[in-house]
């Protein structure tokens, strides 16, 4: 059996929770992850960027902390071709989620 480590990187509204989206606080700007097997071996590693849509500029703190910009970012696909991709690559496995 196979395993997933899911690290995910998040945005959210860069001007505060006064201006952010109720229905999507957070939005996905980074998705990676590795594959191990039973023994915790290395099997293979995902690792894309996305495009964010609904914040089009990065919090400070998202910023600080990725080392990312919006140019960067825009160069990437959205969330459901990136979302799509990952989850083909890790068919048949156990995602496992930090707690």
């Amino acid at each position: 059996m196979n395993y997933i480590i899911l690290d995910l990187e998040w945005n959210q509204c860069p001007s505060g929770k006064k201006n952010e989206n109720k229905d999507l606080k957070f939005e996905i700007i980074e998705i990676g992850a590795v594959k191990v097997d039973d023994n915790r071996q290395y099997v293979s590693e995902f690792h894309e960027f996305v495009s964010p849509t609904v914040y089009r500029a990065l919090h400070k703190i998202t910023k600080d902390m990725t080392k990312l910009t919006i140019s960067e970012l825009d160069k990437s696909d959205k969330f459901n071709e990136a979302a799509t991709r990952f989850f083909d690559s890790v068919s048949y496995t156990h995602l496992t989620l930090p707690t």
